[in-house]
């Protein structure tokens, strides 16, 4: 089956229309990512001016698990979601450091997996989601 000129004129603004909003839509993920990285950045440097030094610990690989770990458990694409989770992690990391010594990790790991369990958009997503149903 052949195409005339009006199906064919369609088929094109079609792709014209969906290459525009791929487009838009690399723009606005790229916009994000360096807002992400910039505020990151500012972050990491406060941090240094603050403490007067930096450490090893600040840039090894486990410190970008805690901070997907601490997402998760929040919620993501919330925005106070990463608030309580590393609210949660930190002060789980606080109270238990002296009682358990290395078990911590374990514990969080542990509570982690609870969490992601029971709560699949996090707490602050589940606790929205409950709300809005109400």
């Amino acid at each position: 089956m052949a195409l005339d000129a009006d199906d064919r004129l369609q088929l094109d603004y079609d792709q014209t229309q969906q290459l525009l909003r791929t487009l838009t839509d690399i723009r606005f993920k790229l916009l994000a990512f360096v807002l992400s990285a910039s505020l990151t950045g500012l972050a990491g440097s406060l941090k240094t001016l603050v403490m007067g030094f930096a450490t090893l610990a600040d840039v090894h690989w486990a410190m970008s698990g805690e901070v997907i770990l601490m997402t998760l458990l929040g919620g993501v694409g919330t925005f106070f979601g990463p608030l309580l989770g590393s609210a949660i992690v930190v002060s789980m990391q606080t109270l238990l450091a002296d009682k358990v010594g290395g078990w911590v990790t374990v514990i969080i790991g542990c509570v982690f997996v609870f969490c992601v369990l029971s709560f699949r958009k996090g707490i602050v997503g589940e606790v929205m989601g409950r709300l809005h149903r109400a």
